[in-house]
């Protein structure tokens, strides 16, 4: 575990100097709070040691990407995460199976098994939330800056379509949110 909190030392220094600044959503907060909510997840799913090792590592590098690029971000955050990963050790497979959930989360989710369910779930976590009119305006902010969408008319139909084509892909989000 000493490996993950270096990491995690690591990624958290590199999201607050890389970031953008007009990253409002997709910023260490986010970053922050996906790392709790899957502490939820893990109990929930009484997931072993090492699948929750896997899950932690997968959460708290889901957005490093962005460091560099918001366009295909997850590539890149997979990438980087396997340039970070090897230089603490960590194991090829943990390196794989952590840069392939980096890389479930890229919209529209398509999980393809029970690990990347979940942290699909960990990252649209919001959308299920009392906080999640706060924190969908943030990321209106973030894309009407990067000239991604237009009016706030236009956020809120994207929103409804988006929500309204939701689905969580576990039991315990569809519980939970």
């Amino acid at each position: 575990m000493d490996k993950y909190i270096t990491l995690k030392e690591q990624v958290l220094d590199l999201l607050k100097t890389k970031l953008p600044e007009n990253l409002y959503y997709h910023g260490v907060d986010h970053t922050l709070r996906a790392i709790d909510v899957a502490e939820d997840y893990i109990d929930h799913h009484k997931l072993g040691v090492h699948e929750a090792q896997i899950l932690r590592l997968a959460v708290l590098l889901h957005d490093i990407g962005y460091t560099e690029t918001s366009l295909n971000h997850e590539e890149a955050g997979a990438r980087i995460a396997k340039e970070m990963m090897t230089e603490l050790d960590f194991t090829f497979i943990q390196t794989k199976v952590v840069c392939d959930l980096i890389r479930a989360t890229k919209v529209p989710q398509r999980p393809m098994n029970q690990l990347e369910r979940i942290i699909c779930d960990i990252d649209l976590d919001y959308l299920g939330r009392s906080d999640m009119i706060p924190v969908s305006n943030t990321l209106y902010k973030e894309l009407k800056e990067q000239d991604k969408i237009g009016s706030f008319n236009d956020w809120n139909k994207l929103q409804l379509l988006f929500i309204s084509g939701h689905s969580y892909f576990t039991k315990t989000a569809r519980s939970l949110r």
